[in-house]
């Protein structure tokens, strides 16, 4: 783990070791069990990355992202609207992420599995949704491609005010980024939540780094 991310972020919550080898699915269902116990009824808005099977392998990078994630508008075969679409995007990370995917019109089954795992990851970040669940996201990837991803959180989190929630492969890799480490109690369902230390005591030296990224195109 490098230095700690003490850059303002808002609502990051890290699931702890009792969750690490939950299954998506299992994760998921824990996810929205800690939801409805904070209060949240009714039908939740929210997007969800967990394995490589969250993609349509057989569509192509950028039908993946429309039929999940970008507006319905953009479904017709226009590649300048979808260009305009990216471009648009004022998370710096994001666009990042997705130009290191290469074209968009690769079939995701020729893919390797850490671009598969990026563009998992990737429609997650861009479906409009309030909450983000990322189960084991740095799953596949290595430590510059997760460094990447923490930035991205970060930006979703602290810019447009939206709660991401990481069940983690490794717990240790996620502890300069999470603002909330959730834990369960041993035997009930019951959920405890309190702040990462970490990130508390250095909120206050926080500055925003220079964004070197270019916009997609």
């Amino acid at each position: 783990m490098k230095g700690v991310r003490a850059i303002g972020l808002q609502h990051i919550y890290l699931f702890d070791d009792s969750f690490q080898n939950l299954s998506p699915t299992n994760a998921l269902k824990q996810f929205l069990y800690f939801l409805k116990s904070k209060g949240n009824a009714g039908v939740i808005n929210f997007s969800y990355s967990g394995d490589i099977d969250s993609v349509h392998f057989d569509l192509t990078i950028k039908e993946n992202f429309i039929l999940d994630a970008i507006p319905t508008s953009l479904i017709r075969d226009e590649e300048n609207n979808l260009n305009e679409f990216l471009a648009s995007m004022k998370n710096p990370y994001l666009v990042e992420l997705i130009n290191r995917l290469g074209p968009l019109t690769e079939s995701m089954k020729d893919l390797p599995t850490d671009k598969l795992k990026l563009a998992s990851l990737v429609k997650a970040f861009l479906s409009p949704s309030d909450f983000i669940l990322l189960v084991h996201p740095d799953e596949y990837l290595n430590s510059k491609q997760i460094e990447l991803i923490k930035s991205c959180i970060g930006f979703e989190a602290k810019e447009k005010k939206r709660m991401v929630f990481i069940t983690p492969k490794n717990k240790d890799i996620w502890l300069d980024t999470a603002t909330n480490l959730i834990s369960k109690c041993e035997d009930t369902h019951t959920f405890l939540e309190h702040e990462n230390p970490l990130i508390s005591s250095h909120i206050s030296k926080s500055s925003e780094e220079v964004l070197p990224f270019k916009k997609a195109s």
